[in-house]
C-alpha cells in the first residue's frame, strides 16, 4: 500500500500553510478548468465494498493522504496525471506538494494546492462513527472509473455525528470528473463549504457552484463558500473536460433601441454558434448562425443585457461561453416623425387644452422644405410632432401654443400639404436659452379646415429631453406680467401653511381660471375662479404638493398672467 501521510493534530494546521508555499505546480496545459461544461443530474450513491483500498490516513482531522494512484491517465485542465492526494477536508489535489486546508478557496487557491476537485471543501473531519476513506479502480480499460470515497464525514469537524457522505469519480478516455452524494443523518455545524473545481494555471481558473440543489450553477466569476446544506441523496454534479474552442474578440456593436449586432471570432472546424442576450428583467433573446456577426432582434429599450455565445461542436457538444454586456437605446418617441404626429385638441373659446407629452428618445427629423436651425441654435433638433386641425367655417383664425417644461426650447408650426411634406414653416417660438420652456407661440391669420404640423424640439441639439405640457388655444392669447386696468397678485409667497390665496380685481369678466405647474410643466392643480363686479380672492389648497418651484398661470378671459411661487 502506497505510503500516507498522515497529519492528526489541529496543532499542525498553521506549519502546514506555511509549508504550502515550498513548492510550485507548473502546467503547459492549453484547456483550463473554468471552460469545462457543468452538469446536475439525479443518480445513486452506491458506498465502495469492503475490498476497497482504505486510505485510513485521512480518517482524521485535517489530513492529507501521500500519492494514490488512479490507475490510468487522466486528463485535468489539459494535463495527464496518474496519482491524486486526497484531504479530510473534502478535495482531491493532483498536485504532490498539497497540504490538506481546511480553508475553502477556490478562486484563490494556493499554487501548491492546485490543481483540485472539491466536492466538499470546508473543514472537516473522518473521526466519527463509521467514518472512512476508501478508493477503487473498476473497468477495463479504456472505461475504467476511480472512485474516492469519504464515508460518513463529519460537517465541520465538530460535528457530534457523521453528517455526509461524498465520492469523486474519474472517467478514463472522457476524463469527466463525477460528485456523487449522500446526506446521512447528523446536521451540519457551523458549515461553510465550496463546492467545484480549480485548475492549475495563473490567474486561477475555476468553477464554483452556487448552491447544493438539483440544478446550481457553475461560476466561473464568482466562488460562494457558505454552502451548508447537504445535496440529496444520489445528487450527481458532473464536469466534463471539452474539445469544443472558444470564440475570441467578442463586441457588440450597431446598438439600437431594439437590436443589436455580435461580432466575433469564429474557431476553425466549428459551422454554428450560438448567442443568447439575457436582459435584466424579461424574457431571454436566443439566435444562431454560421458565424460573426450573429443579429440580435426583438430587444426591450433602454435595457441592460448579458450576451453569452458558445461554439457548437456537434454531437450536443458546445464550447465554454463568452460573456459581454451592452445597453440598448432609448426607443424613440411614437411622434418622431410628422407621419406619426400626434393629434392636439384645441380649446374653445378661452379655454385652453392640455396635452402632456416628451421628447424622450426623439431624433432629429431631416428638414424637408424648412431649413436648421429655427428660431434657436438646434441645427440637429431633436424633434418630436403633432397636428392640429384647425375647425372649419370660412375666413382665417388665430392660434396659441403654450409649451411649458424645459424639454420644450422650441416649437414651431408648419403648413403642409400632407405629413410628407414640404412643410413651411409659419410660426416659431424659441426659448430665452437652453434648457428652458419656448413659452408662448402665437400665430394669426391661420386657414379655417386646415391642418397644421407642430414640432417640439429642446432649444439646443444637445438639450435635456423629457416631459413637457402644450396648451392649446383659440385665438390671440397674451402672457402678461399684469392684468391690464386691474391686479392679479398671490400670496403668502413663499407659502408654508399648505394655501396660495389668489386676488384679482379690475377684471372684464366674471370667471377666471387658476392652473398650478410644476417645475417639468405638468399640470398639478387646476381651479375656477368666480369674480364678482371684477374682483375675486379666492383660496388654493396645495397642502398635498411637494415643496418647490411652481408657476401660477392665471387666466382672466384672454389675458394670461403668470407668477412664480414657492412651497415650501
Amino acid at each position: 500500500m502506497d505510503k500516507l501521510l498522515h497529519v492528526s493534530h489541529r496543532i499542525w494546521r498553521t506549519a502546514l500553510l506555511l509549508l504550502a508555499g515550498v513548492s510550485c505546480f507548473v502546467s503547459t496545459a492549453q484547456a483550463q478548468a473554468d471552460t469545462y461544461q457543468f452538469s446536475a443530474t439525479q443518480g445513486a450513491f452506491t458506498p465502495l465494498p469492503a475490498a476497497a483500498t482504505s486510505a485510513s490516513a485521512v480518517e482524521d482531522d485535517d489530513a492529507i493522504s501521500g500519492a494514490i494512484p488512479i490507475g490510468f491517465s487522466f486528463a485535468f485542465d489539459g494535463v495527464p496525471y496518474t496519482n491524486v492526494y486526497a484531504s479530510s477536508n473534502g478535495f482531491l489535489s493532483f498536485n504532490s506538494a498539497a497540504t490538506s486546508s481546511l480553508t475553502n478557496d477556490l478562486d484563490a487557491a494556493s499554487a501548491s494546492l492546485r490543481p483540485l476537485l472539491a466536492p466538499l471543501w470546508d473543514d472537516l473531519a473522518g473521526e466519527g462513527t463509521g467514518s472512512a476513506a476508501k478508493y477503487q479502480t473498476t473497468g477495463t480499460a479504456p472505461n475504467r472509473v476511480f472512485t474516492f470515497e469519504w464515508l460518513n464525514w463529519e460537517w465541520n469537524y465538530s460535528a457530534s455525528a457523521p453528517v455526509i457522505s461524498f465520492q469523486v469519480k474519474l472517467y478514463e478516455t472522457s476524463n469527466r470528473v463525477e460528485f456523487v452524494y449522500r446526506p446521512e443523518n447528523g446536521t451540519p455545524n457551523s458549515a461553510s463549504a465550496s463546492i467545484g473545481i480549480v485548475g492549475a494555471g495563473s490567474p486561477v481558473s475555476f468553477l464554483s457552484l452556487n448552491n447544493t440543489s438539483a440544478s446550481p450553477t457553475a461560476s466561473s466569476t464568482t466562488e460562494t463558500t457558505s454552502l451548508n446544506t447537504k445535496p440529496a441523496s444520489g445528487q450527481v454534479y458532473a464536469f466534463q473536460a471539452t474539445n469544443c474552442t472558444r470564440i475570441s474578440n467578442l463586441t457588440v456593436g450597431s446598438i439600437t433601441s431594439n437590436s443589436a449586432s455580435v461580432t466575433f471570432t469564429g474557431v476553425t472546424g466549428v459551422n454554428s454558434y450560438t448567442a443568447v442576450a439575457t436582459p435584466a428583467t424579461g424574457p431571454a433573446v436566443t439566435v444562431t448562425g454560421t458565424g460573426s456577426p450573429l443579429q440580435l432582434t426583438g430587444l426591450q429599450g433602454l435595457m441592460q443585457y448579458q450576451v453569452t455565445v458558445v461554439s457548437n461542436c456537434g454531437a450536443g457538444q458546445s464550447s465554454a461561453p463568452v460573456v459581454a454586456t451592452f445597453n440598448t437605446l432609448l426607443p424613440p418617441s411614437v411622434n418622431d416623425e410628422p407621419c406619426n404626429a400626434t393629434p392636439l385638441t384645441i380649446g374653445t373659446g378661452n379655454t385652453y387644452q392640455t396635452t402632456n407629452s416628451t421628447n424622450l428618445g426623439a431624433t432629429a427629423t431631416v428638414a424637408n422644405g424648412y431649413s436648421n436651425p429655427g428660431c434657436t441654435t438646434a441645427a440637429n433638433p431633436k424633434d418630436v410632432w403633432f397636428s392640429i386641425a384647425l375647425p372649419g367655417g370660412g375666413g382665417t383664425t388665430a392660434l396659441s401654443i403654450i409649451a411649458t417644461g424645459n424639454p420644450a426650447g422650441q416649437v414651431r408650426l408648419f403648413s403642409a400639404p400632407n405629413c410628407n411634406g414640404p412643410f413651411t414653416q409659419i410660426a416659431c417660438k424659441g426659448a430665452a436659452g437652453p434648457n428652458t420652456a419656448a413659452g408662448t407661440l402665437v400665430a394669426t391669420g391661420l386657414a379655417s379646415g386646415a391642418i397644421y404640423y407642430v414640432s417640439v424640439s429642446g432649444f439646443g441639439s444637445s438639450d435635456a429631453q423629457g416631459p413637457f405640457t402644450l396648451q392649446v388655444g383659440q385665438g390671440v392669447l397674451a402672457v402678461k406680467g399684469e392684468l391690464p386696468g386691474g391686479e392679479v397678485s398671490v400670496f403668502p409667497n413663499p407659502s408654508t401653511n399648505g394655501q396660495l390665496m389668489v386676488r384679482i380685481a379690475g377684471a372684464a369678466t366674471s370667471t377666471a381660471q387658476a392652473t398650478l405647474l410644476n417645475n417639468l410643466g405638468q399640470t398639478v392643480l387646476t381651479q375656477q375662479v368666480s369674480l364678482r363686479a371684477g374682483t375675486a380672492e379666492q383660496p388654493l389648497s396645495v397642502k398635498n404638493l411637494a415643496k418647490g418651484i411652481y408657476t401660477l398661470r392665471v387666466q382672466v378671459g384672454d389675458i394670461l398672467i403668470a407668477r412664480k411661487v414657492v412651497l415650501e
